[in-house]
């Protein structure tokens, strides 16, 4: 069993000391993987465990993650893999975590498994995208990743990564997005952190870009030179064959390294005070630098001299003369410009690899397929973070944070809910705090927020030094936020409460960090150089720039994009993206700040279950049901706990079948404590059906649940493995058989029908308590499980009044022994004791009548006068125990003395107890006591009571114990009318001492024991007559086909059940489906809704197609993406287009077309033009059939119509369409000519009625990415609409 629970909403303590504890114990197994739920939490090891490779994901492909092994990041994979194939929407996966919790090493899992389990069908274009997108992880890490104090690898940046599938899962391309990079850490890395990996690759690479060759001479990389277990020099070459397979082109590569040299260069820049004029300006300490970075930049000298020297100042004079001023620089403000070039070349240059990565990654045009594209994103970004100093980068990254928890709870109670209402069930609203007010503080416009206010004083400031613009907007936020619950003034900045705690931030650079811009002049300066140029392509050029800042207030249209409003709108973005995919998520925690293996740091953990968000997703996964199945599944995996569904085939209905289990498991509890819980089922508060899932409120019922499953399995794994041993020793029973039955024929001995082709089962013990007593004894004698076991055998034995007649006795045999049992109502000990134990070596021969009878003599060897015992010399022996040696009781601990509590030896043990523990008297004639004496209860029952002698046993197996005694004993068997027994001399003896088989009586019954006759010292047993050779033969014969016909039977039970199964299948499947188009239905309807309240149009289109990323020069942007299209509505524009596109009817035909009764319900119709490519519609089918006559449409172009088809299809693939399309109208006689009239004179129109448009609102499909949105087509119409308004 696996330690602490798989599922931590099952947790009876879900507080973060129960989560964390939870963890822990797994931790400590090298269970690294957890779920709350559909939440995976990962615990980073901090060593590497074979839990991945092709053979672990080989475990989860095609599996539910119900059904998986274990929680695993591949079954997060398979879960979003399987989603999208099967239910046609994208998928994104969301990893969060603090810095060393592992995001990183699980986004680089989830792309090896997609690489793994999606299809390679496609050849080397397939694979060349698989390459891709695994080599472009190493690419990335090397100039988006840094050595922090926490990770060696840390991600610098947050990274959305969308891999694009077409409908047969093959990978076609992806798109990969990042978010915040740390910039910052390029001029001033962190105390013992490393900059970027690249800087320490080129280093020791031994390039020629750099003058020098160590990266401790450069001041940059100075904080943390090297780390252990890292070779920077083989990491470049990675690096660079990395760029080589994701196709980075040489041109790039060369810039890159370049850029990375120069940025060294450029930090080595040394300025020192010079005066200029008035003012105190700088100047280069060292041109040597200086030139190097010119000359790898391909920059004007002279131009960045002056850029870095001074800056320009321009003013509004009055009557709106602009003037510009030239301001030296200190060397203080020298080297914060000389910070923001390198920020910005380095960031530039990282933008750049990405794009690389996207147009390697960007799918060809291939034909059908590609119109059909779907994706699972990866998100990996920053985690919560608090530090002893929280700044600028700390509040963004805490913003998305806050953002991406919202969407989180948002979606999770979303997904709780909808289920319960799908699932018709009763159900409470989940109550949960929602961070909508922290974002609002942070993000808002009215009232200002936090990141507005500071844009607004940077703006209002711009011209003034940092620190005083901080302060202003520390004055400023504290006003405005003044009675805020969540935000508090501090004597260095302010306090967000943020969902995951308290944060401090420190207002000390929040301007400088914001206003993440270069100036004018030093921009103008980059973008002169040719190399740079594919950099900076799409930013303002520097004359705009000038226009923006002399028009000052008047151009609105093109704002300043600070740090902050970029975060803000990558952000909203981001949300817009994720919203339109279906989530999961996976929560990383770093198990001890010492990177120690398997090692939890309990304080450390348990903050990290805090801010994660962990205890509030239990408590909104517990605020409902903690359980839920489906009923198809609950069947399958509890249905062991009803007679009705097991073992016995259910051929009901899956709920039937549930509800008859939940009966009985209900049941169960008032007469087993242990499992006291099941009683909530019979609560229908407690439990509830649904439509489709069976809900369990209480986590303890379902370990209940489990609890009872397991004993039921339990005892079901005892009957298999009985079974297992009674086929086993069948094949081998019957070669004994055979063996015996050669050698009765040998003697003549005639056959009792029974035993004609009887099947050997080794167990024949009917009595579950005679098979426990018989098991205590075993376990006592240290054997093993028996081979032959019957509570039906009878013992030959001799009365007290001289009688003699068969007693009933439990016969076993092991590999060591021969036991023979007797049940003892009256005994309180033990009700079922051993009379004798016969050791298999002692045993000399067995001997068997040549009748038709069951009898079998069992002679052994041993002492047969056993001298009475002397307990004075089993003392002095050392034997027994010493009176004086024990001064109380070990059971009771009662003292013993001269006047206090009696003793007494157990004459089995030898050792000293109290009378009360002693009651019991028993003979043990192997130890000299003939007569009943006392002995311990513990042991009562447990030493064998009859003396060593010669036994007659009588029982309808006896051939089945003879052939595994001439086995286990190789002893003689012989066959005679007359057996002389050697009795003991004990007088205990009971057996008799001569028995002679009488002759065969056809009156005797077979299964009775055989009579008997008592001639003095002489016992006559008679036995029934037998059948013959010919009889019994015939007798296996019909067994033979008895055999054969009971095969057959169930063979057709087998088909039977087989075709049942493929049925119940069926129909799971198409409820499945069912509930699929439902759940589409539902968010289409809901995409509709957002899209009306925003006052826009959603446009449906073609079936997921993405567009080329030759548009706008090679850049594919958000609004390319595949998210749903929405048309902003243009009441007058739309009115003008339907005035100017409606053309007059042509006059009837003299005899209609008629239209296919599958069409004429059909209200719009989308369609594609075959030469433009465009999305034309939503038109009549009047009008599609004049376009399809005119040529603008074919069976080859697109075509939607809600009602007809469920998503975009070719004309030619819609057959009824195709027909109607393709056939002629009747001919019809011209029509006669129009009288002419003057046009009417112009009406005035109301603005309502001119904002009125003549043609239907167009419907959503139902199936597509994100809900099925052809971004290309849709934006094309859109652009259509708006020329033609």
């Amino acid at each position: 069993a696996r330690p602490g629970l798989d599922d931590m909403t099952l947790l009876r303590d879900p507080k973060p000391a129960g989560i964390r504890e939870n963890l822990k114990e797994r931790l400590k197994e090298k269970c690294i993987y957890s779920y709350i739920g559909q939440v995976l939490v990962a615990v980073n090891p901090f060593t590497w465990l074979d839990l991945y490779g092709e053979a672990a994901a080989k475990r989860f492909m095609h599996v539910s993650r119900l059904d998986a092994p274990l929680p695993h990041v591949y079954a997060v994979a398979e879960s979003a893999f399987r989603a999208m194939s099967d239910e046609e929407e994208s998928q994104c996966v969301i990893i969060s975590g603090e810095s060393g919790a592992g995001k990183t090493e699980a986004s680089k899992q989830i792309q090896n498994y997609l690489a793994m389990c999606s299809s390679s069908k496609g050849g080397a274009e397939v694979e060349r995208v698989k390459t891709v997108f695994l080599e472009s992880n190493p690419l990335l890490e090397a100039f988006g990743n840094a050595k922090t104090l926490r990770n060696n690898n840390s991600s610098r940046f947050g990274k959305y990564f969308e891999l694009l599938f077409d409908r047969f899962g093959t990978p076609r391309g992806g798109v990969v997005t990042n978010y915040l990079l740390e910039k910052s850490r390029t001029v001033k890395p962190g105390r013992g952190e490393r900059n970027f990996h690249a800087f320490y690759q080129l280093a020791a690479s031994g390039t020629k870009l750099l003058r020098r060759s160590k990266a401790a001479d450069y001041e940059m990389l100075a904080t943390c030179v090297s780390v252990d277990g890292v070779d920077d020099a083989e990491a470049f070459r990675e690096t660079e064959q990395a760029m080589k397979d994701v196709g980075v082109s040489k041109g790039t590569q060369d810039a890159a390294f370049s850029v990375v040299a120069a940025c060294l260069a450029l930090g080595s820049f040394k300025f020192r005070p010079k005066q200029v004029g008035d003012a105190e300006g700088n100047e280069l300490v060292d041109d040597s630098s200086f030139a190097q970075a010119t000359q790898l930049l391909g920059l004007n000298a002279t131009s960045l001299r002056t850029a870095l020297a001074s800056r320009r100042l321009e003013t509004t004079a009055p009557g709106g003369k602009t003037e510009r001023y030239e301001v030296p620089l200190n060397p203080t403000q020298a080297c914060l410009a000389r910070d923001a070039l390198i920020k910005s070349l380095y960031s530039k240059l990282f933008d750049a690899l990405v794009e690389s990565v996207n147009d390697a990654l960007d799918p060809p045009t291939i034909g059908e397929d590609d119109e059909e594209l779907l994706s699972i994103s990866v998100l990996d970004i920053y985690g919560f973070e608090i530090f002893d100093k929280n700044g600028f980068e700390q509040l963004s990254i805490n913003f998305v944070n806050e953002k991406l928890q919202q969407i989180f709870i948002a979606l999770t109670l979303k997904a709780e809910q909808e289920e319960y209402v799908s699932e018709q069930i009763q159900w409470k609203e989940v109550k949960y705090f929602n961070n909508k007010i922290v974002c609002e503080l942070i993000e808002d416009r009215k009232p200002p927020g936090v990141l507005p206010i500071l844009d607004d004083i940077c703006k209002q400031m711009h011209s003034r030094p940092g620190r005083d613009i901080d302060a202003k907007f520390l004055d400023t936020a504290a006003s405005c936020h003044a009675s805020h619950p969540h935000f508090r003034r501090t004597k260095t900045g302010f306090t967000v409460v943020h969902y995951a705690g308290d944060v401090e931030y420190a207002v000390d650079g929040f301007a400088e960090s914001n206003r993440d811009e270069l100036r004018p002049d030093l921009l103008e300066v980059l973008v002169e150089s040719p190399d740079l140029q594919r950099f900076y392509d799409s930013e303002t050029n520097v004359d705009d720039a000038s226009a923006a800042a002399a028009q000052g207030k008047k151009n609105k249209r093109a704002p300043i994009m600070t740090a902050g409003r970029k975060i803000r709108e990558q952000c909203s973005a981001l949300v817009a993206a994720l919203m339109v995919c279906e989530p999961h998520y996976v929560r990383c925690i770093k198990s001890n700040e010492d990177k120690k293996p398997l090692t939890c740091d309990d304080a450390r953990v348990e903050h990290q279950c805090k801010y994660l968000g962990l205890p509030e997703n239990v408590r909104v996964r517990r605020a409902g049901f903690a359980y839920r199945t489906e009923y198809h599944r609950f069947l399958e995996r509890f249905k062991t706990l009803s007679a009705k569904t097991y073992p016995a085939e259910w051929t009901g209905t899956d709920e039937a079948g549930a509800r008859h289990i939940v009966k009985a498991a209900a049941a169960l509890a008032s007469t087993d404590s242990v499992v006291k819980d099941l009683a909530a089922l019979g609560d229908a508060a407690e439990t509830q059906f649904g439509r489709t899932k069976l809900f369990v409120k209480k986590p303890e019922v379902y370990f209940a649940l489990e609890k009872a499953r397991e004993r039921k399995l339990a005892s079901y794994a005892s009957t298999i493995a009985r079974a297992w041993r009674r086929t086993a020793d069948t094949k081998e029973a019957v070669q004994m058989a055979k063996d015996l039955s050669r050698r009765y024929q040998s003697f003549g001995k005639r056959r009792r029908a029974s035993s004609v082709d009887r099947p050997y089962l080794a167990d024949y013990v009917r009595d579950d308590a005679a098979r426990e007593g018989l098991r205590h004894v075993l376990r006592h004698y240290g054997d093993g499980r028996f081979l032959f076991a019957d509570d039906r055998v009878r013992a030959l034995r001799r009365n007290q009044s001289g009688g003699v007649s068969f007693v009933p006795r439990l016969a076993a045999l092991t590999g060591s022994a021969l036991y023979l049992l007797e049940k003892d109502a009256a005994c309180k000990q033990r009700k079922w004791q051993l009379r004798r134990r016969l050791e298999l070596k002692d045993v000399t021969s067995l001997t068997v009548s040549p009748n038709a009878d069951d009898v079998v003599v069992v002679k052994v060897r041993g002492e047969r006068n056993v001298p009475r015992a002397n307990k004075a010399g089993l003392i002095k022996a050392g034997t027994w125990q010493k009176n004086a040696d024990v001064a109380a009781c070990p059971v009771t601990g009662k003292k013993f003395g001269v006047t206090a509590a009696r003793r007494h030896h157990c004459r089995v043990s030898g050792k000293i107890y109290h009378a009360d523990v002693t009651e019991t008297l028993q003979a043990h004639p192997d130890a000299g006591w003939h007569a009943p004496m006392r002995i311990f209860d513990a042991l009562v029952g447990l030493h064998s009571t009859e003396p060593l002698e010669d036994v007659v046993l009588s029982f309808e197996r006896r051939s089945e114990l003879v052939a595994l005694l001439l086995k286990h004993t190789k002893v003689q068997l012989t066959s005679s009318s007359h057996v002389s027994l050697d009795l003991s001399k004990s007088p205990l003896s009971s057996s008799p001492a001569e028995v002679e088989f009488g002759s065969s009586t056809s009156a005797a019954s077979e299964a009775a024991a055989p009579s008997v006759t008592v001639e003095g010292q002489r016992v006559t047993l008679d036995a029934p007559r037998g059948v013959d050779d010919a009889a019994a033969r015939a007798k296996r014969e019909r067994a033979e086909e008895r055999r054969a016909l009971r095969e057959a039977r169930r063979a057709e039970e087998r088909e039977r059940r087989k075709q049942r199964d493929a049925q119940r299948d069926a129909q799971r499947r198409e409820e499945r489906r069912r509930l699929l188009r439902e759940k589409k239905a539902r968010k289409a309807a809901e995409r509709e809704e957002r899209a009306r309240a925003a006052g826009a149009t959603y446009v449906p289109a073609a079936h997921g197609r993405r567009p080329r990323r030759n548009q706008n020069n090679g850049k594919a942007t958000r609004a390319q993406q595949p998210t749903a299209t929405y048309a902003a509505t243009n009441p007058r524009a739309a009115g003008s287009a339907a005035l100017t596109q409606k053309q007059p009817p042509p006059p009837p035909p003299a005899k209609k077309l008629e239209v296919p009764a599958e069409l004429r319900d059909v209200e719009d119709f989308y369609w594609q033009h075959q030469r433009t490519q465009d999305q034309m519609g939503p038109s009549t089918l009047a009008e599609l059939k004049r376009a399809y006559e005119n040529g603008e449409t074919g069976d080859g172009c697109l075509v939607y119509a809600d009602g007809l088809t469920e998503e975009w299809k070719t004309i030619g693939a819609v057959p009824v369409l195709a027909t109607y399309l393709a056939a002629k109208e009747p001919k019809k006689p011209p029509p006669p000519p129009a009288k002419k009239q003057p046009p009417p004179p112009p009406a005035k129109t109301t603005p309502s009625s001119s904002t009125t448009s003549t043609r239907p609102q167009p419907r959503p499909t139902v199936s597509g990415v994100g809900g099925g949105a052809n971004s290309e087509l849709a934006a094309k119409l859109a652009k259509r609409r708006a020329a033609a308004g």
